[in-house]
C-alpha cells in the first residue's frame, strides 16, 4: 500500500484507511479528472476576468457638467454667481472628470477662476472645456 504524501504535517491514519478501498479508476484520482477540473478553473478566472472588465467599461463614471455663463456658475440644481459654491457641489459628488460648458460671450477670467478654484481643491480632477452657444443668454 502507497501512503499519500505528507502535505501538510501528521495525515491521520482514519483518512489513509478511506483511501485504501479506492484502487479502480476514479475521475479525481487518474490524473485526467485532476487536469479537467484545473482547465475548467482557469476557463472560470478568465470568464471573471472579463466579465469585471466589460461591467466596469458599462458603469465608467460619466463626467460632471459645469455651466458658465456671463453672469453665473451652474452645477446639477446649484446656481451662484462665484466660483466657490459651485466648486463646493463639484467636491461634494467627488468626480475623476469634469466637463466645463461656458457659454462663448463668457470672459476668460471667470472660467479661469473657476478651473483655478477647482484645481486648487482637487488636483487629480480631469477637466474639458467646451464653448456652447445653446442655452446661453444672448448678448
Amino acid at each position: 500500500m502507497k501512503r499519500p504524501a505528507r502535505r501538510f504535517g501528521r495525515i491521520r491514519p482514519e483518512a489513509v484507511s478511506r483511501l485504501d478501498g479506492l484502487t479502480g479508476p476514479s475521475n479525481l484520482f487518474d490524473g485526467r479528472g485532476i487536469n479537467q477540473f484545473w482547465r475548467a478553473m482557469r476557463f472560470v478566472r478568465w470568464f471573471t476576468a472579463l466579465a469585471s472588465i466589460a461591467l466596469a467599461g458599462c458603469f465608467a463614471s460619466k463626467p460632471v457638467e459645469v455651466r458658465i455663463t456671463p453672469s453665473d456658475y451652474q452645477v446639477n440644481k446649484v446656481k451662484s454667481a462665484i466660483a466657490t459654491t459651485v466648486v463646493d457641489e463639484v467636491l461634494r459628488i467627488k468626480p475623476r472628470r469634469v466637463l466645463i460648458v461656458a457659454c462663448r460671450a463668457t470672459r476668460p477670467p471667470k472660467i479661469i477662476q473657476f478651473e483655478q478654484e477647482l484645481r486648487a481643491r482637487h488636483p487629480d480632477v480631469e477637466l474639458t472645456l467646451t464653448l456652447a452657444e445653446q442655452g446661453c443668454p444672448s448678448a
